[in-house]
Formats: C-alpha cells, sequence, structure tokens
C-alpha cells in the first residue's frame, strides 16, 4: 500500500520556512557559502555529485571560503519558467494534474504578465490547437475597462485569467532560462507570501485575489465519447453549486469535447465566468437527447476549481512549493570574498553561532565573512611567497591543507587562509606551532606561529560546523575576479 504527501502539505512546509525567514525580528539567519578551490579530481576535475550524507554535509563546512547573509527580501517562490510562444499549444488548468505538467497551463508574455489557462482551444474531435493570441493584448483593454479580475476569450478560443504581473526588482532577482517568480499582493499584506499592494500592478492583482471565484466547474472532462447520437444532447451540471452550464460539441455522432457556456447562450462571451457557476464541491454531469437505443451513452466527469478560486492565491493556483534564494557578491564584497581564486561549491546554511558563546546572542548577523582556517607563519615570513591552490604540508606529512586566500597581519608575519577535506592527499590540521610547513608548488617554506580559525572583528570566529546545512549544490569551477559579480541563485523544492 502506497501513500503520498499532498500539495497542501508542500505549501504549508514552504510557507513555514518562507515565513521565517522574511521574519526580520527573529533570530533566525540564513546564508550563502562558497567554497571548494581544490579540484574535483587532480586530473580532470570532473564534477562529482553530493550525496544526502553526514560526511558530504561536514565536507560542504570544510570547504568554506566566504558567507554572504540572505537579506529578508532576496527570496521568492519560482516555478519552471513557461513563455507565452505564438503557434504553441498549451494545456488548461486540471484537477488530475499531479504537479506541474511539460505542457504547462500557464504562461509568462514578453512584458511579464502572468496568466493561467482555464480552457484552450479544441477541435470538434477534441485536439488541443495552438495559441495564437497573446493574452496581454486582450489584458490592456481589460484594465482600462477595469475587469481586470475577469476570465477573458481571445480570438483563438483560449480562456485567460489574469495573475499577476512581475515587477522589475523580482524579474533582476529571480527570473532566469529556467524559473520565473511568483508574486502574491493584498491590499493588507497579512498571509504568507503575500505583500501589500503599492504599485497599479499589485493592486491589480490585489483585486483578481479579491474577486475570486470559489468552486467553479472550470471543465468537463470527456471520460468516454460514446457514440451513436442522432443529434447534439443537451448537458446538465447539478452539485452543491450553482451556474454552471455547458455546450456539447459533436465530433460526427460522437461526444467532441464540452465548452463552459452560460445558460442560454451559443457562444463563450468575450467576459465570461457564468458558464464556470460557483460553490461547487461536488458535481455531477448528465446529457441527454439526441440518442436511441443504439446509442452508446458517453461518460463525462465535472472539472471543479479550487476552493478558495482561481487567483485566490497564486502560489497555490501554479502549484508552487519551491523557493529562490539570490545573491550577488560583488568582487572582494569588502574583504570577505576571495579573488584570483575558484570555487566549485555552493551551499544554504542557517543559523550559524559564534564559538564565543559571550557574543552578544552568539548567532552570527554579520552579513558576509570570510571563514577558514589560518595558519599564521612567524615574524618575518611577509614576504615569503607562498601560492593560493597550493598544498602545505607540515613537516613529516601529519598536515596538509589546501591554500584559499593569502594575507598579512599587517605587520610582518604571513596568514595562509586553508581548508581541508576527505581528499587522499590533504589531511586535517591543525597545524602545530613550531613546525615548518612546504608550499607543494611554490617549494617555499615557513615556520608555524599559530593556527585558528577565521576571527571576526570584535566578535571572535564563526562556528561552521554550528547551525544547519540545507542544500549542497556542486559546480564546474568559477574563477573570481575584482570586478566580477556573481549571480548566485539557490532554489529549494519541497
Amino acid at each position: 500500500m502506497t501513500a503520498i504527501a499532498t500539495d497542501d502539505l508542500k505549501f504549508r512546509y514552504s510557507e513555514l520556512l518562507f515565513t521565517e525567514i522574511k521574519n526580520a525580528t527573529d533570530s533566525n539567519h540564513f546564508y550563502v557559502g562558497i567554497g571548494k578551490s581544490d579540484q574535483y579530481d587532480s586530473a580532470n576535475d570532473t564534477i562529482i555529485d553530493p550525496v544526502n550524507r553526514n560526511k558530504d554535509h561536514l565536507e560542504a563546512r570544510n570547504n568554506l571560503q566566504s558567507l554572504l547573509k540572505i537579506a529578508e527580501g532576496s527570496m521568492s517562490y519560482v516555478v519552471p519558467r513557461s513563455n507565452w510562444v505564438s503557434g504553441t499549444p498549451y494545456e488548461s488548468w486540471k484537477d488530475h494534474h499531479d504537479g506541474i505538467p511539460s505542457n504547462k497551463y500557464y504562461v509568462m508574455t514578453d512584458n511579464l504578465e502572468v496568466f493561467i489557462c482555464l480552457e484552450n482551444s479544441k477541435s470538434t474531435a477534441g485536439d488541443t490547437q495552438a495559441s495564437t493570441i497573446n493574452p496581454s493584448s486582450v489584458r490592456a483593454t481589460l484594465q482600462q475597462g477595469h475587469g481586470i479580475d475577469k476570465a477573458f476569450k481571445t480570438s483563438d478560443g483560449y480562456i485567460w485569467k489574469f495573475l499577476y504581473a512581475i515587477e522589475t526588482a523580482k524579474q533582476a532577482a529571480f527570473l532566469s532560462s529556467n524559473f520565473m517568480p511568483l508574486q502574491n499582493q493584498d491590499s493588507a499584506g497579512n498571509l504568507p507570501g503575500v505583500a501589500t499592494a503599492t504599485t497599479s500592478a499589485q493592486t491589480d492583482q490585489a483585486k483578481v485575489r479579491k474577486c475570486a471565484t470559489s468552486g467553479q466547474v472550470l471543465g468537463v472532462e470527456v471520460v468516454n465519447a460514446g457514440g451513436g447520437y442522432t443529434g447534439t444532447p443537451t448537458i446538465t451540471i447539478t452539485g452543491d453549486g450553482a451556474g454552471a452550464a455547458g455546450l456539447v460539441v459533436m465530433n460526427g455522432t460522437s461526444i467532441g469535447h464540452i465548452q463552459m457556456i452560460p445558460a442560454g447562450k451559443n457562444a463563450v462571451t468575450t467576459m465570461r465566468d457564468s458558464g464556470m457557476g460557483s460553490g461547487y464541491n461536488f458535481a455531477r454531469v448528465e446529457i441527454s437527447g439526441a440518442d436511441d437505443s443504439s446509442t452508446t451513452h458517453a461518460t463525462l466527469r465535472a472539472i471543479i476549481g479550487p476552493r478558495d478560486g482561481i487567483g485566490s492565491l497564486a502560489t497555490h493556483d501554479l502549484k508552487s512549493s519551491s523557493l529562490m534564494f539570490n545573491v550577488k557578491p560583488a568582487g572582494t564584497q569588502s574583504g570577505t570574498f576571495n579573488i584570483s581564486q575558484d570555487f566549485r561549491q555552493i551551499s544554504l546554511l542557517r543559523n550559524l553561532d559564534y564559538t564565543d558563546s559571550a557574543v552578544a546572542g552568539n548567532r552570527v548577523t554579520q552579513g558576509q565573512a570570510r571563514v577558514g582556517r589560518i595558519c599564521k607563519l612567524t615574524s618575518g615570513s611577509k614576504s615569503l611567497a607562498f601560492q593560493t591552490d597550493e598544498k602545505i604540508t607540515q613537516s613529516g606529512g601529519a598536515v596538509v591543507g589546501w591554500v584559499d586566500y593569502i594575507d598579512s597581519d599587517g605587520s610582518t608575519s604571513l596568514q595562509l587562509y586553508y581548508h581541508h577535506n576527505e581528499r587522499v592527499d590533504l589531511k586535517s590540521g591543525p597545524f602545530i606551532g613550531g613546525q615548518t610547513v612546504t608550499g607543494s608548488v611554490s617549494g617555499i617554506t615557513g615556520t608555524v606561529s599559530t593556527d585558528t580559525e577565521t576571527v571576526q572583528s570584535g566578535l571572535g570566529a564563526i562556528d561552521r560546523y554550528s547551525g544547519d546545512i540545507l542544500y549542497i549544490d556542486n559546480r564546474a569551477r568559477i574563477e573570481r575576479t575584482e570586478t566580477q559579480t556573481e549571480d548566485i541563485k539557490i532554489i529549494l523544492s519541497v
């Protein structure tokens, strides 16, 4: 016997995470980490996929070079991107979709407006036809007539409903080649992931939310087309709601498809919701007339929309339980991000602490930090020409680290920021004071003074083994320069 985790559970968990991150007054903080300057493999640097094991979690922490705290606004719900392209057939929303179908039932137009398809165009045989009319062109007219909360039909036979417009800031931060951000606006902004409307586009979405119609019959599925009908039968929809009505389109002597048309009309109006009714939790579809003893009766099923109505919450309409985090480290990032150096691993961490419990709150709140161990050499070593991306080995080979960054203490001593991991040619430290270390490429030697975790000014060191590690992503080598800005996007899907 099998069991499932429902969309509601996924929504709930993603909303809890979203709310926790957006809360700027609690003590929970999230950070993006970058690290692993050493190669995956010394021969060809082929990416090694991380595995969800404790050893891999520790490995990611050991590899860290820098941390950047995620600002409360640097996060958004996202869904797979679906551009509206003329000549493309699109799915319509169905109550039997398990997740998001590969043929999407929503589109983003070239002016970043997002629409959901309630009914697509069909041939008499019930085959989906291509969309050729950009829904944004109709929405512009609806705005002028203040009918933005209504579903509408384009002349190619598609029924669309406007959900939201992606704002410029969200486009820059969260729109990628594969994903698009969601936006929820409300007049009060008191729901998870729902911001208070301030701009014209936001006000439009707030109105769509307010006017969402609950329990609509969004369509009728032809389970069995039947056959032998002598004419066009009549459709009747009954249930615990009201107002749902449809018109049968014949395919010869069989049922081709059903159009949701208001009772007493024989065509879909430009502005319409009435054919879908409202208030349904269950409904039965029956047809009558135009049959005789030789007719094979068709089987039809009502497609019932969300309880709160399409447009009430875009995250639910588009089945999003994925969150995207975005950070953009620029250059040295105030001296906390390494340059002329590379990284291969990106991680997401939660609630790191300082090693010194005397630090107020003990929780890491600083916006950015360089992390890793520091092997400090004795006085007079400042001129020594060690290199980044070389191994340093303690005399006797007991400890071997990989150099990430080289700095001085401001006077005469050299500081080698390094990491170690489970590579067979590295050995965990710390380096011992008074021992000699030798660079594997430079051949330079120096004498160890101390070995410590990186100290944050006035705060002590960050305990990179504290808190939770939520995400690990191994990527191809990325080299950083002083003029470079990374656009790091992390997506968590529940």
